[in-house]
């Protein structure tokens, strides 16, 4: 029943968003931001640049509201909008030097009762599986990230990647392996 709401809520935003009412746009920005900022992050892991991409996101949102179709989902055609923005900014990454912030080197997820070993250790395995995500093939990346992190289901994945449920399926799958492959020998040596 919660999924049916979610649903039922998206579409009565989006209507309104679409007669132009500012209120339920940024009701949508609220309600996806964190997660579309989440999944652009752990696509070009760049904390700053996540933000600035996210803010592409919902500005293409905005001035494309009104063409948008409702027969499909609302966070599909979301999700669309990041992927092809993340493409564009992998494809770029390559043309110009990546400036380190400082958000991005103090950016691990650490529990402040924490001991300074076990933050140091946390750390380098959000480094080494960020680093290992990030070395995927691009479809897996994409799809792992979604599914993952963002508990995106798979036919919406399908939908944003324009491919099939069951090409999802195997990527995820895939991908999962070739990671635990990359990372094998760092969880063994830390259990």
């Amino acid at each position: 029943m919660k999924q049916a709401d979610q649903i039922l809520s998206n579409e009565m935003l989006v209507k309104q968003a679409q007669k132009g009412d500012r209120k339920a746009f940024d009701a949508l920005i609220e309600k996806y931001h964190k997660a579309i900022v989440n999944f652009i992050y752990r696509n070009i892991n760049d904390g700053s640049r996540a933000e600035e991409l996210a803010q592409k996101v919902f500005v293409r949102c905005y001035l494309n509201i009104k063409h948008y179709n409702q027969r499909y989902k609302f966070t599909t055609w979301l999700y669309t909008i990041a992927v092809n923005l993340c493409k564009n900014e992998l494809r770029d990454k390559t043309r110009r030097p990546r400036s380190v912030e400082l958000t991005d080197l103090v950016r691990a997820d650490v529990h402040r009762d924490a001991s300074p070993v076990e933050a140091l250790t946390n750390k380098e395995m959000q480094e080494k599986v960020s680093r290992a995500v990030q070395s995927l093939p691009e479809d897996q990346r994409e799809a792992i990230i979604m599914s993952v992190y963002n508990d995106v289901p798979y036919k919406e994945i399908a939908e944003a990647l324009k491919t099939n449920e069951n090409t999802v399926k195997s990527w995820v799958f895939r991908g999962k392996q070739m990671l635990f492959e990359m990372l094998k020998g760092y969880i063994s040596q830390n259990k």
